[in-house]
């Protein structure tokens, strides 16, 4: 376990995840109020076209949380962001489904991060299979976003 990566991705949560998601969660119920499933619809596709600028600026922060320079900062953002959006796009969606279709609004923001606790366990062992076979994923081990 490494602890010097949780409390980074903790920090990171607490600092960055965890307000955006909580505008984003406020902003997606005023444009499209409800849990119709014209609502719901709308809200998950607003979340998917969002969802780059919530990965890269948790990735971001993570890895000036390391200590990384901006310029690597930036490569390493032109090298994952768009595998981590694809892959994102494989479990979010339905998550999203899920929280907008049947949690109340007040609860979104919870439910949605212990969503982001399995989609943590997910690229940790997808990290964890690059490590062990590089050709498989381009994913960078600092991506547990």
């Amino acid at each position: 376990w490494d602890k010097g990566r949780s409390a980074r991705l903790g920090l990171t949560g607490f600092m960055v995840t965890g307000p955006l998601a909580h505008m984003l969660f406020k902003g997606l119920e005023s444009i499209a109020p409800g849990t119709s499933t014209a609502a719901v619809f709308q809200k998950v596709c607003l979340n998917a076209a969002f969802m780059p600028c919530m990965i890269g600026a948790t990735m971001s922060t993570a890895w000036f949380l390391e200590g990384r320079r901006h310029h690597e900062v930036a490569r390493l953002l032109r090298q994952e962001l768009k595998t981590a959006f694809y892959t994102g796009l494989a479990f979010w969606p339905a998550a999203n489904i899920v929280v907008y279709k049947t949690v109340p609004i007040t609860f979104r923001p919870a439910v949605s991060s212990g969503f982001g606790g399995l989609w943590g366990i997910f690229m940790a062992a997808k990290v964890a299979r690059a490590k062990a076979d590089p050709d498989e994923v381009h994913l960078d081990a600092g991506i547990l976003c």
